[in-house]
């Protein structure tokens, strides 16, 4: 079952290693960090600007490194200083399988010249120069340079290349390095907000922004560094060791989590700027569901509020233009509760707040529950910490907010969905454990080429940001399986489930499969009777809970260099598995490539979408996107599961199977019917395996 933990993917074939990492220390200081036989990372310097000059190294007086041991642990130490002051103390850390490089502030230092853009940081401690034959693979920051815009920054995407190639100039975090001898994953350990890696002369480093006049005495700076056999291990390791000390939170019967929604963000066909919301909208749709028998859960609710601009509220209450009785009424007549919107504040908002002061949170999250609300959704994240500059006038003023923010929405019982956030805030999500879910990447509207034209009345130049829906499909897997790796699950937005003339809705069947595969919230956004809820019914259990995996699409790392991306997903029960798998054409031909997949045992090759059997050679759609379940097969007898869902085999769903000289299948008393493959036709599992229900 998804959830907050995110598991630890077993390779499909073969054990773990216990390979670990070495270190080497120079004569002249410098560190040197050894995997698998080969020097993956060296250097250790810094950059800290002050007084008009770049300060590095050898700027300082260097003592020598001196090494303890400990119960679990081992470190190094070596001490900075100058004009025979003490200044910094550098740690090398090595514990359960992290390497953490420290860097504390033994007095305060001051004098520094900052800089509210994020690629000009004052601070970059410490710097590591790569070996040039490894790849990457990271996620850019979401913000960088101070000037601009709003709304500000941008989307992150994830990133693929070679070192040798050099870096992005964006800023970035985390970051993957790989060959094919194993992976290591690197993250901040604190300050995330302003923390991200930017590209070095050496290579990179872990960066400190901010326009701040001096370093607290007793400030550290961590990187944190997990290795693995592959990327997707090291980035899970990483996740876990940065979640390792946050509180227990237990938030999956969330219906964000576990029922479909129903949502008017852009991208459905109550898009504010083309066709608003309002209260008798809201009530029809919810009537239409009642006689179409569509299990919906809640509704994600946008805008509700009256604001300045879009991303500038003016006060988290309902607009009475569009709610003139609140939403609480309409709660209670519908039966279906809400997940709120929020922005960023208008600087003239009602709270007179100034967007540094997490205390206004409580009042709002007040106000959610007053309303009917279960959860927040929480947007234009990335445009708040652009337009308040006070978040970068000390080193900790945005962590501080940030923090102060979901611990008040924790204190309310409600959980959070991030949307349009940086990388730095879903890396401090780790340690916030009702930060549940963040969106993985755009808008739907912008894959809408002909809803953008609509909608470019209200907000001229709109209908420029048209991205391939493809395109979309890659970041959202690939930016949402990073998320996952720090505990949230990824939301792909809504999409619609049917063709609206004159709107968009062109794929659907491909948008629903993304989402059920996703582990995230789901939920649809059609126009009042344009729902297909046959289509819905393939993405839920009879009880109406969301039919998913054990965890997000993983990347098939060899194929990202390619027009055609693969991923995985999977459901193991006892000695059966079944195996889900994607692949993107990001090329304007038809391709037909064979699943990179190495898999122990018999497999069948199922196509849900037909309800057939296929072989392991599939063709990809031109701009287009290929689904197939490998089904676990022996002597001429395959386990299907559950025949009419996008995924058969779900990870809420309580089964055992084991191989007795034939198939014994444990599942639930109360679970749907079984469906199983014999000789390849299809038939109820009782008559080809054993079937034990508890």
């Amino acid at each position: 079952m998804c959830g907050r933990e995110p598991i630890m993917p077993v390779p499909l074939r073969g054990k773990r290693s216990r390979a670990e990492m070495n270190l080497l220390f120079r004569e002249d200081g410098q560190v040197e960090l050894g995997f698998r036989g080969k020097i993956w990372l060296q250097g250790l310097d810094l950059r800290l600007r002050r007084a008009g000059k770049v300060l590095t190294l050898r700027d300082f007086q260097a003592g020598p490194w001196t090494k303890e041991h400990r119960v679990g642990k081992r470190i190094w130490r070596r001490r900075l200083s100058l004009n025979d002051e003490e200044i910094l103390e550098l740690r090398i850390v090595q514990e359960d399988q992290i390497l953490r490089v420290e860097a504390e502030f033994l007095v305060e230092f001051p004098g520094l010249r900052g800089s509210l853009d994020y690629t000009d940081p004052p601070v970059v401690l410490p710097v590591f120069a790569p070996a040039p034959d490894l790849s990457y693979f990271l996620c850019t920051f979401g913000l960088d340079g101070a000037a601009g815009e709003f709304p500000g920054g941008y989307w992150p995407e994830t990133r693929l290349g070679k070192v040798a190639e050099g870096f992005p100039q964006k800023p970035w975090a985390p970051l993957v390095l790989w060959d094919e001898g194993g992976a290591l994953a690197l993250a901040p350990g604190e300050l995330f907000l302003t923390s991200p890696f930017v590209p070095c002369e050496e290579g990179f480093g872990r960066a400190l922004a901010g326009d701040f006049p001096a370093i607290p005495k007793g400030t550290v700076l961590s990187t944190w560094i997990a290795f693995g056999e592959s990327p997707e291990g090291a980035l899970l390791r990483l996740g876990e060791a940065l979640r390792a000390d946050a509180p227990e939170g237990k938030w999956e019967t969330s219906p964000l989590l576990s029922r479909l929604g129903y949502w008017n963000a852009y991208g459905s066909y109550y898009t504010e700027l083309i066709h608003p919301m309002e209260e008798k909208t809201l009530l029809a749709l919810a009537e239409e569901f009642r006689q179409k028998r569509i299990p919906v859960g809640y509704f994600g609710l946008d805008l509700w509020y009256p604001y300045e601009r879009i991303g500038r509220a003016k006060v988290f209450r309902p607009d009475p233009r569009k709610y003139p009785r609140g939403l609480r009424e309409i709660r209670e007549k519908t039966g279906l509760p809400f997940v709120l919107h929020l922005s960023a504040l208008s600087e003239k908002n009602l709270y007179a707040a100034d967007g540094t002061d997490p205390a206004v949170y409580e009042e709002i999250a007040a106000e959610i529950k007053e309303e009917g609300g279960v959860a927040v959704w929480h947007d234009w994240l990335r445009t708040w910490q652009f337009v308040t500059p006070k978040l970068l006038s000390d080193p900790w003023a945005a962590e501080r907010w940030f923090s102060g923010m979901c611990q008040a929405f924790r204190k309310a019982g409600l959980p959070v969905l991030l949307c349009m956030q940086t990388m730095g805030m879903v890396l401090a999500s780790a340690r916030e454990p009702n930060v549940v879910s963040a969106r993985s990447y755009t808008d739907h509207l912008f894959s809408q080429r002909l809803a953008l034209a609509k909608a470019k009345a209200a907000e001229p130049g709109i209908e420029k940001s048209w991205v391939r829906s493809v395109d979309i499909w890659k970041q959202n897997l690939l930016v949402g399986f990073v998320q996952w790796a720090f505990g949230l699950r990824p939301f792909h937005d809504l999409f619609l489930t049917s063709f609206h003339e004159g709107f968009g809705g062109e794929h659907a069947c491909e948008e629903a499969t993304l989402r059920a595969l996703s582990c995230g919230p789901v939920g649809f956004g059609d126009a009042l009777g344009k729902a297909d809820p046959e289509l819905l019914r393939r993405l839920l259990l009879p009880d109406g809970v969301l039919a998913q995996p054990e965890h997000p699409p993983i990347p098939i790392w060899s194929t990202l260099f390619t027009e055609t991306s693969q991923f995985w997903s999977v459901r193991r029960a006892g000695e059966a598995a079944w195996v889900y798998w994607i692949a993107l054409n990001l090329g304007k031909e038809e391709r037909r490539v064979r699943m990179e997949l190495s898999l122990p045992g018999a497999f069948l090759v199922w196509d849900p979408w037909r309800k057939e059997l296929t072989s392991d050679s599939v063709a990809v759609p031109p701009e287009g996107l290929a689904y197939r379940v490998l089904l676990p097969e022996r002597k001429g007898v395959a386990l299907l599961g559950l025949l009419d869902l996008f995924v058969p085999a779900p990870g809420h769903l309580s089964w055992e199977v084991r191989w007795e000289g034939k198939w014994v299948w444990e599942a639930g008393g109360d679970d749907p019917p079984l469906w199983a493959l014999r000789e390849g036709k299809i038939v109820p599992a009782e008559e080809a395996v054993q079937v034990v229900r508890r």
